[in-house]
């Protein structure tokens, strides 16, 4: 793990353009109404568990750290904002891969709540839209 970071980071300086990426699927999910509906079914049988979470032990204990200056942030993969919840102030979580709390409009980036989004899935409405007719997704790397 060491040497990826001192690779990523030499790459970095280095001054050229840097990619990060994992698997894609964004074409699928934009042009297909199917798609969206399958990704929507997907995330709605994770929002009544991502409701039950709570932060464990190690949350517990970042925020401990974080409360007393230990800690200036929190650099985490994990897309459950437990680490906020714990007491860590959200604008020192750094989330690689985002938030599933969170709703983000792929045409105008505007952000919305996980609960009304999921609430209109509830209700019937199979692929949420942004006010701007935009396609919403969760503002998570899953």
């Amino acid at each position: 793990m060491k040497n990826a970071i001192n690779q990523i980071a030499a790459k970095i300086v280095a001054g050229k353009a840097v990619v990060f990426t994992g698997a894609v699927y964004f074409d699928a999910f934009m042009s297909d109404k199917e798609a969206r509906i399958k990704y929507w079914q997907q995330k709605m049988a994770m929002y009544d568990d991502l409701q039950k979470a709570k932060p464990n032990a190690a949350h517990s204990a970042l925020a401990e750290l974080y409360r007393h200056g230990h800690l200036s942030a929190v650099i985490t993969q994990n897309i459950d904002g437990l680490h906020q919840e714990a007491g860590i102030a959200t604008d020192d979580v750094i989330e690689l891969h985002g938030s599933i709390r969170r709703v983000r409009c792929m045409s105008c980036n505007a952000i919305s709540s996980d609960h009304d989004a999921f609430a209109r899935v509830k209700a019937g409405d199979l692929t949420p839209e942004c006010h701007c007719g935009g396609r919403n997704a969760t503002a998570a790397v899953i």
